[in-house]
C-alpha cells in the first residue's frame, strides 16, 4: 500500500506528498470527507484512500515533542 501525507487543499484539489518527497495532485472529492492537512493517507485500492489515524497521531506526537524541545529547553 502506498502512503501519502495530505499537504494542503487548493480549491477542489488536494496536494499530497509522497514518501519519496514528490507531490501529486488529486481531486479533493477522491479523499475521505474528514481528511485534513497533516493526515497520513493510505491508498488501499487504485483511487481509494483512507486516513491512517494511528500513524497520523504518531507523527503529530513526534512533531509536538520536537517543537517542545526546540522552544522550551
Amino acid at each position: 500500500m502506498d502512503t501519502y501525507v495530505l499537504e494542503r487543499f487548493e480549491g477542489d484539489t488536494a496536494v499530497l506528498e509522497c514518501a519519496d518527497g514528490r507531490f501529486i495532485q488529486l481531486p479533493r472529492g477522491s479523499l475521505p470527507k474528514r481528511a485534513k492537512p497533516g493526515d497520513v493517507l493510505i491508498q488501499y485500492r487504485k483511487g481509494r484512500y483512507r486516513v491512517d489515524r494511528e500513524e497520523t497521531g504518531r507523527r503529530k506526537a513526534a512533531a509536538d515533542a520536537l517543537m517542545e524541545r526546540l522552544f522550551h529547553d
